[in-house]
């Protein structure tokens, strides 16, 4: 369908007319710089890349000192859990002993081979005091980590005399 220079059509013209001079990229703007047609842009400008990687850098620096913070706890909870294990099988050994064996095996007690070698500077001691007509037998575990010298992980049981069966065992600190 040919157009008459001076008419408009009604109906969608897919071919824009181009002003003297106009480049191949897009029509000459009034402020002369050329633009782009609707529609045609593909991809992304290096502002949006530079936007981007600084967006993803900065949550990646956010969440690198909790990630840190998670592997100190998730250590820090591996040795607690090894140290009440040791605990947990000195004691259901010693409370199996006569009292006799009981006083001289606590002054000779060792720490197992894997757990001296998880835990730095363990130090396990055991304390045995007369209590309301038995014995309380309680191991305290030692070793170097921030807080645990102060506070030793402790279980404590007792002990009666005439062959009952000891109570539970009560853990009294984390």
């Amino acid at each position: 369908m040919m157009k008459s220079p001076g008419k408009r059509s009604s109906s969608f013209d897919p071919e824009p007319r181009k002003a003297v001079g106009a480049s191949a990229i897009g029509d000459i703007t009034p402020f002369g710089s050329a633009t782009r047609r609707l529609g045609r842009r593909t991809g992304f400008t290096l502002t949006e890349a530079l936007v981007a990687c600084t967006l993803v850098g900065s949550i990646g620096l956010l969440l690198l000192p909790i990630a840190g913070r998670t592997a100190r706890v998730q250590q820090q909870l591996a040795h607690e859990r090894l140290a009440l294990d040791e605990l947990s099988n000195q004691l259901e050994r010693l409370s199996e002993l006569s009292l006799a064996e009981l006083q001289a095996e606590a002054l000779e007690l060792h720490i197992s081979e894997e757990t001296a070698q998880s835990l730095p500077d363990a130090e396990l001691k055991a304390l045995l005091s007369n209590s309301q007509g038995g014995w309380r037998l309680s191991l305290q575990l030692r070793w170097d980590e921030p807080g645990r010298r102060d506070n030793p992980l402790t279980i404590t049981t007792w002990i009666f005399p005439g062959g009952s069966a000891p109570v539970a065992p009560v853990r009294e600190s984390l």
